[in-house]
C-alpha cells in the first residue's frame, strides 16, 4: 500500500477523517521540524489542519527499534488524536502523553498486523479476537495493559446489527 493509501486507511480507523493532512516522506532529517527523529507532525487544532514528516529510511540510523513506516505515521497520527491533552508548561506530562502515544501506536499497528492470527485473550476475561499488549512507564513504574480487538472497522459486528433491528 502506498504512503498516500497508509494515511487514509489509519485517519479513518483513528477517526481522523475531518483532519487535513499533508504528508511528506523520504525526509531528510535537517528538513523535519524535530531533529534526530524518525517523523514529526505539525498542527493548527482550531483548522484540523496538520503537516506530518517522515524521515528517510535509510536516514533513520542504527537504532534499538528498527524503522516501521507504518508506526511512525500511527505515531504522529495519535499526536493529532491527543492534541488537546498537551500543555506546554508541563513537561513531564508532555513525556508521559508522548509514551503512552508511542506504545498505543506500536500495538495498533502489532494487532493489524496480527488479524488473522487466534488470539487467546480468555485468560483476561475478554471475548473475541484481540491483542494484549503490556507497557511499562519508566517515569512512575506503572505498568499498563490494553486490550484492542482484532477487526476491520468496516465490518458490522453482530451487535450493530442488532441494534439497526431494533
Amino acid at each position: 500500500m502506498t504512503s498516500k493509501g497508509l494515511l487514509k486507511e489509519w485517519q479513518k480507523r483513528l477517526a481522523l477523517m475531518d483532519w487535513r493532512i499533508a504528508l511528506q516522506t523520504n525526509c531528510e532529517p535537517e528538513e523535519m521540524g524535530i531533529v534526530d527523529s524518525a517523523g514529526c507532525v505539525q498542527w493548527e487544532e482550531s483548522s484540523k489542519t496538520a503537516l506530518i514528516q517522515i524521515v528517510k529510511p535509510e536516514r533513520y540510523g542504527k537504532r534499538v527499534v528498527p524503522f516501521d513506516f507504518e508506526k511512525t505515521l500511527v505515531h504522529e497520527l495519535m499526536h493529532l488524536k491527543t492534541c488537546l491533552f498537551y500543555d506546554n508548561d508541563d513537561e513531564l506530562r508532555e513525556r508521559i502523553v508522548h509514551q503512552a502515544i508511542d506504545d498505543i501506536a506500536r500495538a495498533l499497528v502489532d494487532a493489524k498486523r496480527l488479524k488473522g492470527d487466534e488470539q487467546n485473550v480468555s485468560d483476561y476475561g475478554l471475548e473475541g479476537e484481540g491483542i494484549i499488549h503490556e507497557c511499562h512507564c519508566t517515569n512512575c513504574g506503572a505498568q499498563i495493559t490494553y486490550y484492542i480487538p482484532i477487526g476491520d472497522p468496516d465490518e458490522e459486528d453482530d451487535g450493530d446489527k442488532e441494534a439497526e433491528r431494533a
